[in-house]
């Protein structure tokens, strides 16, 4: 199944002096094509690099211009470009500029700010930029979160890194992927944020009603005053710099960051040798009684003068108040109550900007199951016992009221922290040592799905245990279809369903552990051929949730397709069925970021397997991007993948890292899609060089 692919790479350069930004790509016909652009302002990129992307677009309307659209409703896309030097910029009408070859002019400005001035003269480190709902994320790998009130209509997605094109009206497809804005954040809400969310709806579109409308500018002075911005803010050329609504600091860094799809104010993170963790947000009401009285003044200052403030706190001197949060704080339309809290004064200090505290509501427990590891050095432990009794004891335990209070508790600044655990062997040091060597995790990608796979499992032999009142969970029961899949960078693949569960429902470390001593002789030569398939894989990079149930995880050396709903053997992965694990040989190289494109899921109506056709598109340090397309039919456990083309920087310094999904359009799609302007791309005779 043809289309074309459209798509966003970011360029690096190591070179001081060189410019980096991005560039487009096509992928049309098994051809990769450069698509020509128009920067407008090469300075903002001179020794900076784009470090994530996040585009903004409808999700079930078209996309019309600005100067097209002559309503109140937004219909724009706009692209985010999150930055080293902690700026973010928003082009607004980004297709549109790109298909008339208009220059990609940064029409908004956000900053990370409050600052960490020792990281002065360092790059910003960015493990995640999400957009849901209304509120943007941008999260540093040093546990820096900012966030910000964007003034979008509710329809508004960010556009993902797979696209999974599948028959509606097939009940295998339904209701299994989150962030949908047919499906909203279904989590009660507090009265803070049922206030805060009533009070920052999308206000309609016009001038001073933008997409930056319920943000803050910096004040000049502190433009002034920071060295970094006052370096950058001369390359923007005057432009109004925002600054995030409300700010998190976390005690640890992170590596992996993801919203949580059923609540706004919550957010999953990973780390190297860390738990998994679920976060949620503490929203205080003395910020939402600001965010409602600020908004308030300014309906009335621009109805007065329409025009944009710059500077708020010079507005607020000229009205007679010593700063903005002083003016606020004198007529508040809501009752407010400890005016000297810490909330206020922070609020005071920051210049508007919230400063929130987290608590951790469910966390990975961590280094505690009689896995393989435990039998390799408890050999003696297990003298006597059978297969069915080692089998039992590597179930995950589910959550009690007795394991809860005594593994948690609560420090003064309200997160929860995990106490020292005593082995409960004699052998102290080899427990300790089991223990840190199972800690020894790098999680490199993790997907959330709904699932209503074998929802009921843990009902069923634990029903007394609930019943005696026994089990609790900081999670509501919002959370009984969540699961959350994890892939390790050492080859592993693990489950989470942290409603019941703290620890693994199901785990697969089995890839790189290919039975050597059964008989080759014995076995089918297709299963000869996924021995040593399996036994090629050198690292785990990044994972695609296709179905609720179905994964596909891309290796340095391949691609493996696995139904967790046909699994059986998860120590033995040859003693499946065909449909259960399948896999594809290619030598793919270091992967840096990857597009999935899913052209179709057909089920086999013989033995229920699923076949998938797909296409790849791969960036690879350090500088080359590899289209791939290939295929799993439901009755071999051998995958098709092969290369159609390969880009490769012909440029010294730089390299290609992050990559953005902007559209695929299928033949059909493509033909009755309306070109905005009069004229398109220029068509390219041979391969444009880029650089």
């Amino acid at each position: 199944m043809g289309g074309k692919v459209t798509f966003a790479v970011s360029t690096p350069c190591n070179k001081r002096g060189k410019p980096s930004g991005h560039r487009l790509i096509a992928f049309n016909d098994d051809k990769l094509s450069v698509i020509p652009q128009e920067v407008s302002n090469v300075r903002a990129d001179t020794e900076v690099n784009v470090q994530a992307f996040c585009y903004l677009k409808p999700e079930n309307r078209g996309i019309v211009p600005e100067d097209v659209n002559s309503g109140i409703l937004d219909s724009s896309d706009y692209m985010l470009l999150a930055k080293s030097n902690g700026f973010i910029e928003i082009i607004q009408d980004y297709r549109y500029k790109v298909e008339n070859n208009l220059p990609l002019e940064t029409k908004f400005l956000l900053k990370c700010t409050p600052e960490d001035f020792s990281d002065y003269g360092s790059d910003c480190t960015i493990a995640g930029l999400e957009y849901r709902e209304g509120l943007l994320y941008c999260c540093m790998c040093s546990g820096r979160i900012y966030i910000y009130i964007l003034n979008l209509p509710y329809d508004y997605a960010q556009s993902q890194n797979a696209s999974i094109v599948s028959p509606k009206t097939d009940p295998l497809y339904s209701s299994h992927f989150y962030g949908s804005t047919s499906q909203p954040s279904r989590e009660p809400q507090s009265m803070e944020e049922a206030t805060f969310f009533l009070n920052m709806k999308f206000t309609g579109r016009s001038r001073l009603k933008h997409v930056c409308y319920y943000l803050l500018p910096i004040e000049p002075e502190h433009l002034r005053l920071s060295p970094s911005m006052f370096l950058f803010s001369r390359v923007y050329q005057g432009k109004l710099i925002y600054k995030p609504s409300m700010y998190v600091q976390l005690d640890q860094g992170v590596s992996g960051f993801r919203t949580n799809p059923l609540d706004r104010f919550s957010f999953l993170t990973i780390l190297p040798r860390s738990p998994l963790m679920i976060r949620k947000i503490m929203l205080p009401m003395v910020y939402v009684d600001f965010f409602v009285t600020f908004i308030s003044i300014k309906k009335r200052v621009q109805q007065t003068k329409a025009e944009e403030v710059t500077s708020w706190n010079q507005l607020a001197k000229e009205m007679g108040y010593d700063s903005l949060v002083s003016w606020v704080i004198s007529e508040p339309l809501h009752e407010v109550d400890n005016l000297g809290s810490v909330a206020w004064e922070d609020l005071a200090r920051c210049d508007g900007i919230s400063v929130l505290r987290t608590i951790i509501v469910w966390i990975q427990r961590q280094g505690h199951a009689k896995d393989d590891i435990y039998e390799l050095f408890h050999r003696s432990d297990l003298v006597g016992s059978n297969s069915s009794s080692r089998s039992t004891s590597n179930e995950p335990r589910p959550l009690s009221r007795r394991r809860r209070s005594s593994r948690f508790g609560l420090q003064r600044s309200g997160t929860i922290r995990e106490p020292i655990d005593v082995p409960c062997s004699t052998n102290w040091g080899l427990d300790l040592f089991i223990r840190d060597v199972r800690k020894n995790t790098f999680t490199v990608d993790f997907g959330i799905v709904q699932s209503n796979f074998d929802s009921n499992c843990n009902d069923d032999g634990s029903q007394p245990e609930r019943e005696e009142g026994t089990r609790t969970s900081f999670l509501t029961d919002n959370y009984k279809n969540m699961d959350i899949i994890c892939v390790d960078h050492y080859l592993s693949l693990s489950v989470f369903r942290p409603k019941y569960f703290d620890e693994a429902l199901t785990k697969i470390d089995s890839f790189h552990n290919v039975i050597e001593d059964e008989p080759t002789s014995n076995i089918s030569v297709e299963d000869n051929m996924m021995k040593r398939t399996l036994s090629n894989l050198n690292s785990f990079k990044k994972l695609f949730m296709l179905t609720d149930s179905l994964c596909m995880v891309l290796d340095t050396s391949g691609v493996i397709l696995l139904d967790r709903r046909s699994l059986l053997d998860t120590k033995n992965l040859l003693h499946n069925e065909p449909n259960a694990v399948r896999i594809a040989s290619f030598n793919i190289g270091l992967i840096s970021d990857a597009i999935l494109i899913a052209d179709s899921l057909h089920r086999c109506h013989d033995c229920g397997g699923i076949e998938v056709t797909y296409k790849l598109i791969i960036t690879c340090i350090p500088d080359e991007i590899l289209a791939l397309k290939g295929k799993f039919l439901a009755h071999s456990k051998i995958g098709e993948i092969t290369l159609c083309d390969s880009l490769k920087l012909n440029r010294k310094h730089r390299f290609v890292d992050r990559i953005c999904l902007l559209d695929y359009d299928t033949l059909s799609d493509y033909k009755k899609r309306p070109h905005l302007g009069k004229e398109g791309y220029p068509s390219n005779t041979k391969r444009p060089k880029w650089e």
